[in-house]
C-alpha cells in the first residue's frame, strides 16, 4: 500500500472549497465580510493544517463535508458577535446549526459509501461535533432560553480529555457506541429545536435540560467503562 503525505498544495485545496462556501453563506446570512471571512478560514484553515500535519489518506468528499460543518458552527458563533446583525436572529441561528446537524449525518455515510473511512477523518468529525454542540450551547444560553449551565453539554468532552491526562485510564480507547453516537446527535437536535421562536420557553428549557442529561450520561457510562478496565492500562 503506497503511503501519503499531504503537500502545501494538498491541504490548501482541502481547505479552499468549504472556505469559499462558508464565506458565501456568512455574506448571505447577513455577517460582515470580516466575520464570514475570519469564520471560513479559521474553520478550514485549521482543518488543512491538521491535514497536512497528521493525514495519511487524501482529503476526499466526505472530510470536505465535515470541514463545511465546522465553519458553519463558526459562523454560527459569529452571529454572537455584537453589531455583527440586527438582532438576534433566531431561524437564521437555527438554520446554520440545522445544517451543521444534517451534514453529520451524510459525511460518515459517504466516508463509508466512497470507502473514505480514516482515523484522519474520525479525529476530524469528533471535534466538528463538540465544536458545534459547545457553539450552540452558548448561543442558547446567550438567547435566554436556558441558564448558563446548558454550557455543559459542549464542555463534558473538553473535560473528559482533561481528565485522562491527569489519569491515564481515562484516556483508553473506548469500543464504537451507537449509544455514544445518537448521545452526541441527538442534544445537537434538542438544542437547535429550543432555539426555533415557535418553541415556547418552557419546552425549550426541558429540551435543552434533556439534552444535558444524555450528554452526561452518556461520559458517565463511558467513565464507568473505563474505571472498571481501569487496572488493564498499560
Amino acid at each position: 500500500m503506497t503511503s501519503f503525505t499531504p503537500s502545501v498544495l494538498d491541504a490548501a485545496g482541502a481547505a479552499a472549497l468549504p472556505a469559499l462556501v462558508g464565506l458565501a453563506v456568512g455574506l448571505v446570512a447577513g455577517l460582515s465580510l470580516a466575520a464570514a471571512g475570519t469564520a471560513a478560514l479559521a474553520g478550514a484553515g485549521a482543518v488543512g493544517i491538521a491535514f497536512h500535519r497528521r493525514a495519511t489518506t487524501p482529503f476526499g468528499l466526505a472530510n470536505t463535508i465535515t470541514t463545511a460543518r465546522l465553519v458553519l458552527a463558526l459562523l454560527l458563533l459569529a452571529l454572537l458577535v455584537p453589531g455583527e446583525t440586527p438582532g438576534p436572529d433566531a431561524w437564521l441561528a437555527v438554520s446554520l446549526a440545522g445544517s451543521a446537524a444534517l451534514l453529520d449525518g451524510i459525511d460518515g455515510w459517504i466516508a463509508r459509501r466512497l470507502g473514505q473511512e480514516s482515523r484522519f477523518g474520525a479525529r476530524l468529525d469528533m471535534e466538528t461535533d463538540t465544536v458545534l454542540m459547545i457553539v450552540v450551547s452558548m448561543v442558547l444560553a446567550v438567547s435566554g432560553k436556558a441558564g448558563p449551565w446548558i454550557m455543559l453539554t459542549g464542555l463534558w468532552r473538553p473535560l473528559f480529555v482533561i481528565g485522562g491526562r491527569l489519569l491515564p485510564w481515562l484516556a483508553r480507547p473506548l469500543p464504537d457506541s451507537l449509544r455514544r453516537k445518537t448521545c452526541c446527535a441527538l442534544p445537537i437536535l434538542l438544542m437547535t429545536g429550543g432555539l426555533a421562536p415557535v418553541v415556547p420557553a418552557g419546552w425549550a428549557m426541558s429540551m435543552a435540560a434533556l439534552a444535558l442529561a444524555a450528554v452526561t450520561l452518556s461520559f458517565a457510562l463511558d467513565g464507568l467503562w473505563l474505571w472498571r478496565r481501569r487496572g488493564d492500562a498499560s
